[in-house]
Protein backbone atom coordinates (compact mmCIF):
# COMPACT_ATOMS: atom_id res chain seq x y z
CA UNK A 1 0.00 0.00 0.00
CA UNK A 2 1.29 3.23 -0.52
CA UNK A 3 2.14 5.63 1.94
CA UNK A 4 0.44 8.65 2.83
CA UNK A 5 2.69 11.78 4.61
CA UNK A 6 0.48 12.69 7.47
CA UNK A 7 0.35 16.44 8.81
CA UNK A 8 -0.11 15.34 12.22
CA UNK A 9 2.88 14.72 15.09
CA UNK A 10 2.81 11.34 16.51
CA UNK A 11 1.28 13.00 19.75
CA UNK A 12 -1.93 13.88 18.19
CA UNK A 13 -5.34 11.66 18.56
CA UNK A 14 -6.69 11.49 15.18
CA UNK A 15 -3.71 10.73 11.89
CA UNK A 16 -4.11 10.80 8.22
CA UNK A 17 -4.06 7.52 7.45
CA UNK A 18 0.04 6.59 6.51
CA UNK A 19 0.79 2.78 5.45
CA UNK A 20 3.78 0.86 6.44
CA UNK A 21 5.79 -2.44 6.82
CA UNK A 22 6.97 -3.35 10.34
CA UNK A 23 8.63 -5.78 12.67
CA UNK A 24 6.15 -7.26 14.28
CA UNK A 25 7.41 -7.02 17.66
CA UNK A 26 6.91 -3.23 17.56
CA UNK A 27 3.09 -3.80 17.59
CA UNK A 28 1.45 -4.17 21.29
CA UNK A 29 -2.30 -4.53 22.26
CA UNK A 30 -4.02 -1.89 24.11
CA UNK A 31 -5.97 -2.92 27.38
CA UNK A 32 -9.21 -5.38 26.64
CA UNK A 33 -11.49 -2.52 27.53
CA UNK A 34 -10.16 -0.01 24.68
CA UNK A 35 -11.57 -2.98 22.01
CA UNK A 36 -15.28 -3.30 20.63
CA UNK A 37 -15.36 -7.09 20.16
CA UNK A 38 -14.20 -9.94 21.94
CA UNK A 39 -11.19 -12.64 20.95
CA UNK A 40 -12.15 -15.75 19.25
CA UNK A 41 -9.59 -18.51 18.90
CA UNK A 42 -11.40 -20.61 16.28
CA UNK A 43 -11.31 -17.06 14.19
CA UNK A 44 -7.69 -17.23 14.85
CA UNK A 45 -7.01 -20.11 13.60
CA UNK A 46 -9.03 -20.11 10.79
CA UNK A 47 -7.21 -16.47 9.52
CA UNK A 48 -3.96 -18.20 10.13
CA UNK A 49 -4.90 -21.00 7.51
CA UNK A 50 -6.07 -17.95 5.21
CA UNK A 51 -2.96 -15.73 6.01
CA UNK A 52 -0.62 -18.89 5.01
CA UNK A 53 -2.38 -19.24 2.01
CA UNK A 54 -2.98 -15.86 0.36
CA UNK A 55 -1.45 -13.10 2.95
CA UNK A 56 -2.58 -10.05 4.52
CA UNK A 57 -5.58 -8.27 2.36
CA UNK A 58 -6.01 -5.22 4.85
CA UNK A 59 -3.08 -3.63 7.05
CA UNK A 60 -3.98 -3.75 10.48
CA UNK A 61 -4.91 -0.29 11.66
CA UNK A 62 -2.86 0.80 14.62
CA UNK A 63 -1.84 3.58 17.88
CA UNK A 64 1.74 5.13 17.39
CA UNK A 65 2.56 5.42 20.81
CA UNK A 66 5.09 7.58 22.49
CA UNK A 67 8.53 6.86 23.27
CA UNK A 68 8.48 5.42 26.81
CA UNK A 69 5.71 2.58 25.72
CA UNK A 70 6.85 -1.35 25.49
CA UNK A 71 5.54 -1.33 22.26
CA UNK A 72 6.07 1.29 19.29
CA UNK A 73 2.67 0.73 18.16
CA UNK A 74 -0.61 -0.91 19.23
CA UNK A 75 -3.04 -2.18 17.27
CA UNK A 76 -6.74 -0.76 16.80
CA UNK A 77 -8.22 -2.81 14.37
CA UNK A 78 -7.08 -6.15 13.63
CA UNK A 79 -6.00 -8.25 16.87
CA UNK A 80 -7.24 -11.68 14.68
CA UNK A 81 -4.98 -10.65 12.39
CA UNK A 82 -2.29 -9.94 14.51
CA UNK A 83 -2.08 -12.98 16.53
CA UNK A 84 -3.07 -15.45 13.42
CA UNK A 85 0.76 -13.70 12.14
CA UNK A 86 2.38 -13.95 14.98
CA UNK A 87 1.11 -17.83 15.45
CA UNK A 88 2.56 -18.35 11.71
CA UNK A 89 5.74 -16.70 13.33
CA UNK A 90 5.94 -13.75 10.57
CA UNK A 91 8.78 -11.45 11.69
CA UNK A 92 6.56 -8.29 9.68
CA UNK A 93 3.44 -7.29 9.63
CA UNK A 94 1.88 -4.39 7.30
CA UNK A 95 0.22 -1.48 9.37
CA UNK A 96 -1.56 1.45 8.67
CA UNK A 97 -1.10 4.10 11.52
CA UNK A 98 -4.49 5.88 12.34
CA UNK A 99 -4.08 7.71 15.84
CA UNK A 100 -1.73 9.04 17.91
CA UNK A 101 -0.96 9.04 21.33
CA UNK A 102 -3.12 11.41 22.83
CA UNK A 103 -6.17 9.06 21.16
CA UNK A 104 -8.83 8.61 23.76
CA UNK A 105 -10.69 4.94 24.35
CA UNK A 106 -13.86 6.62 22.52
CA UNK A 107 -11.80 7.59 19.58
CA UNK A 108 -10.36 4.42 19.29
CA UNK A 109 -13.88 2.23 19.28
CA UNK A 110 -15.20 4.57 16.27
CA UNK A 111 -11.91 3.52 14.64
CA UNK A 112 -12.27 0.05 15.01
CA UNK A 113 -15.95 0.32 14.32
CA UNK A 114 -15.18 2.20 10.99
CA UNK A 115 -12.57 -0.56 10.16
CA UNK A 116 -15.10 -3.31 9.98
CA UNK A 117 -17.83 -1.65 7.85
CA UNK A 118 -16.13 -3.20 4.59
CA UNK A 119 -16.94 -6.54 6.46
CA UNK A 120 -20.34 -6.75 6.88
CA UNK A 121 -23.45 -4.34 6.48
CA UNK A 122 -23.19 -1.67 8.79
CA UNK A 123 -25.42 -1.05 11.73
CA UNK A 124 -26.46 2.79 12.27
CA UNK A 125 -23.93 3.36 14.75
CA UNK A 126 -21.34 2.47 12.46
CA UNK A 127 -22.84 3.80 9.46
CA UNK A 128 -23.04 7.25 11.80
CA UNK A 129 -19.53 7.08 12.68
CA UNK A 130 -18.11 6.58 8.96
CA UNK A 131 -20.45 9.34 7.89
CA UNK A 132 -19.60 11.57 10.47
CA UNK A 133 -15.91 11.11 9.84
CA UNK A 134 -16.57 12.21 6.02
CA UNK A 135 -18.81 14.97 7.74
CA UNK A 136 -15.55 16.17 9.76
CA UNK A 137 -13.36 15.97 7.12
CA UNK A 138 -15.29 18.14 4.71
CA UNK A 139 -15.58 20.38 7.88
CA UNK A 140 -12.08 21.05 7.73
CA UNK A 141 -11.32 20.85 4.09
CA UNK A 142 -13.58 23.87 3.34
CA UNK A 143 -12.77 25.63 6.66
CA UNK A 144 -16.19 25.92 7.60
CA UNK A 145 -17.87 25.99 10.96
CA UNK A 146 -19.53 23.45 11.94
CA UNK A 147 -22.36 25.42 13.80
CA UNK A 148 -22.95 27.97 11.21
CA UNK A 149 -22.25 25.71 8.57
CA UNK A 150 -23.83 22.46 10.00
CA UNK A 151 -26.99 22.27 7.70
CA UNK A 152 -24.59 23.17 4.68
CA UNK A 153 -22.04 20.28 5.25
CA UNK A 154 -25.08 17.77 6.08
CA UNK A 155 -26.23 18.11 2.13
CA UNK A 156 -22.39 18.24 1.11
CA UNK A 157 -21.52 15.08 2.81
CA UNK A 158 -25.11 13.90 1.62
CA UNK A 159 -24.22 14.50 -2.00
CA UNK A 160 -20.70 12.27 -1.26
CA UNK A 161 -22.85 9.74 0.38
CA UNK A 162 -24.64 8.49 -3.40
CA UNK A 163 -26.95 11.84 -3.45
CA UNK A 164 -28.83 11.22 -0.25
CA UNK A 165 -30.51 14.04 0.95
CA UNK A 166 -29.20 16.34 3.75
CA UNK A 167 -32.18 15.55 6.60
CA UNK A 168 -31.25 11.82 5.93
CA UNK A 169 -27.25 12.75 6.95
CA UNK A 170 -29.10 14.76 9.88
CA UNK A 171 -30.57 11.70 11.32
CA UNK A 172 -27.21 10.35 11.18
CA UNK A 173 -25.47 13.04 12.88
CA UNK A 174 -28.21 13.33 15.64
CA UNK A 175 -27.05 9.34 16.76
CA UNK A 176 -23.87 10.22 16.60
CA UNK A 177 -23.97 12.93 18.22
CA UNK A 178 -26.77 12.10 20.97
CA UNK A 179 -25.18 8.24 21.02
CA UNK A 180 -21.52 7.69 20.08
CA UNK A 181 -20.73 11.40 21.62
CA UNK A 182 -23.03 11.44 24.72
CA UNK A 183 -22.65 8.16 25.83
CA UNK A 184 -18.54 7.49 24.89
CA UNK A 185 -18.28 4.21 27.58
CA UNK A 186 -21.37 2.42 26.24
CA UNK A 187 -21.97 3.33 22.64
CA UNK A 188 -20.19 -0.18 21.39
CA UNK A 189 -22.45 -2.00 24.06
CA UNK A 190 -25.80 -0.16 22.39
CA UNK A 191 -24.11 -1.03 18.69
CA UNK A 192 -23.81 -4.60 19.64
CA UNK A 193 -27.20 -5.21 21.57
CA UNK A 194 -29.54 -7.30 18.99
CA UNK A 195 -32.19 -3.64 18.81
CA UNK A 196 -28.43 -1.68 17.86
CA UNK A 197 -29.44 -3.43 14.23
CA UNK A 198 -32.80 -1.63 14.20
CA UNK A 199 -32.88 1.92 12.10
CA UNK A 200 -35.93 2.81 14.01
CA UNK A 201 -34.69 2.00 17.36
CA UNK A 202 -31.70 3.47 17.07
CA UNK A 203 -33.45 6.66 15.81
CA UNK A 204 -35.62 6.73 18.67
CA UNK A 205 -33.13 6.34 21.01
CA UNK A 206 -30.92 9.25 19.83
CA UNK A 207 -34.65 11.43 19.92
CA UNK A 208 -34.67 11.39 23.64
CA UNK A 209 -33.81 14.51 25.28
CA UNK A 210 -33.21 15.72 28.60
CA UNK A 211 -35.75 18.12 30.51
CA UNK A 212 -34.12 20.96 31.85
CA UNK A 213 -35.09 21.56 35.94
CA UNK A 214 -37.78 23.91 36.44
CA UNK A 215 -39.04 26.11 39.29
CA UNK A 216 -42.06 23.28 39.42
CA UNK A 217 -40.22 20.40 38.31
CA UNK A 218 -36.78 20.94 40.16
CA UNK A 219 -34.92 18.09 39.20
CA UNK A 220 -33.98 17.21 35.42
CA UNK A 221 -35.33 14.33 33.61
CA UNK A 222 -32.35 12.73 31.38
CA UNK A 223 -34.65 10.25 29.02
CA UNK A 224 -31.92 9.36 26.94
CA UNK A 225 -30.10 8.12 29.51
CA UNK A 226 -33.06 6.10 31.46
CA UNK A 227 -33.69 4.48 27.67
CA UNK A 228 -30.13 3.44 27.50
CA UNK A 229 -29.36 2.07 30.88
CA UNK A 230 -32.67 -0.23 30.48
CA UNK A 231 -31.87 -1.16 26.73
CA UNK A 232 -28.28 -2.50 28.20
CA UNK A 233 -30.16 -4.64 30.86
CA UNK A 234 -31.74 -7.58 28.84
CA UNK A 235 -31.08 -8.56 25.15
CA UNK A 236 -34.20 -10.16 24.77
CA UNK A 237 -36.41 -6.96 24.63
CA UNK A 238 -38.51 -6.81 21.31
CA UNK A 239 -38.40 -3.23 20.33
CA UNK A 240 -37.74 -0.23 21.57
CA UNK A 241 -41.20 0.78 22.51
CA UNK A 242 -41.11 -1.82 25.26
CA UNK A 243 -37.91 -0.63 26.30
CA UNK A 244 -39.24 3.02 26.77
CA UNK A 245 -42.40 1.57 28.36
CA UNK A 246 -40.39 -0.36 31.00
CA UNK A 247 -37.94 2.97 31.53
CA UNK A 248 -41.02 4.99 32.55
CA UNK A 249 -40.70 6.95 29.14
CA UNK A 250 -44.17 6.01 27.93
CA UNK A 251 -47.46 4.29 30.42
CA UNK A 252 -49.07 1.28 30.52
CA UNK A 253 -51.21 2.36 27.62
CA UNK A 254 -48.73 3.23 25.36
CA UNK A 255 -49.05 7.11 25.65
CA UNK A 256 -45.92 8.96 26.04
CA UNK A 257 -44.83 9.67 29.77
CA UNK A 258 -43.61 13.72 30.21
CA UNK A 259 -40.81 14.64 27.71
CA UNK A 260 -40.65 11.62 25.32
CA UNK A 261 -40.63 11.81 21.61
CA UNK A 262 -41.57 8.64 20.18
CA UNK A 263 -43.96 10.05 17.13
CA UNK A 264 -43.00 6.73 15.72
CA UNK A 265 -46.07 5.01 18.02
CA UNK A 266 -48.61 6.94 17.17
CA UNK A 267 -48.04 6.43 12.97
CA UNK A 268 -47.36 2.34 13.76
CA UNK A 269 -50.91 2.50 15.48
CA UNK A 270 -52.26 4.69 12.48
CA UNK A 271 -50.22 1.81 10.71
CA UNK A 272 -51.91 -1.41 12.07
CA UNK A 273 -55.35 -0.34 11.27
CA UNK A 274 -55.19 0.03 7.60
CA UNK A 275 -56.11 -2.33 5.09
CA UNK A 276 -54.04 -4.98 3.25
CA UNK A 277 -54.41 -3.22 -0.01
CA UNK A 278 -53.85 0.02 1.68
CA UNK A 279 -50.62 -1.05 3.15
CA UNK A 280 -49.02 -2.47 0.56
CA UNK A 281 -49.96 0.99 -1.95
CA UNK A 282 -48.34 2.72 1.37
CA UNK A 283 -45.39 0.16 0.85
CA UNK A 284 -44.83 0.46 -2.29
CA UNK A 285 -44.64 4.39 -2.10
CA UNK A 286 -42.44 4.71 0.81
CA UNK A 287 -39.76 2.22 -0.84
CA UNK A 288 -39.24 5.18 -3.45
CA UNK A 289 -37.66 6.98 0.06
CA UNK A 290 -35.19 4.38 0.76
CA UNK A 291 -31.42 5.94 0.14
CA UNK A 292 -30.20 3.64 -2.37
CA UNK A 293 -26.78 2.32 0.32
CA UNK A 294 -30.14 1.68 2.79
CA UNK A 295 -31.90 -0.65 -0.23
CA UNK A 296 -29.37 -4.16 0.18
CA UNK A 297 -29.63 -3.68 3.81
CA UNK A 298 -33.21 -3.47 3.62
CA UNK A 299 -34.25 -5.96 1.14
CA UNK A 300 -32.09 -8.53 3.60
CA UNK A 301 -34.18 -7.49 6.67
CA UNK A 302 -37.47 -8.22 4.38
CA UNK A 303 -36.26 -11.61 3.85
CA UNK A 304 -35.90 -12.26 7.70
CA UNK A 305 -39.20 -11.50 8.28
CA UNK A 306 -40.95 -12.76 5.27
CA UNK A 307 -42.14 -16.22 5.43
Amino acid sequence: MKSTRSSYDDTSAILAPVSKTVPIEQVGELPADHYVGLIDDQAIAHLAVRLAAEGLHNAIWVRQNGNAAKARFSVIAGRHRLRAARALGWTEIEVEVRAGQASTTAELKRLQLIENLDRRTPRPIERACLIMERWQSEACKQGWDIVSHARDLDDLTGRQCGNVDGRTIRRYRRIFENIVVAFPDQFALINAHPLGESQSAMQTLASQKLIEPTSVRPVGVNNRRMAVDKLLERTDWKNIDEVLLAAGIHDSNGRRGEGAVDSGLKLRNVWRALPIDAKRTHFVEMASDIPPFLVRETIELLKKRLP
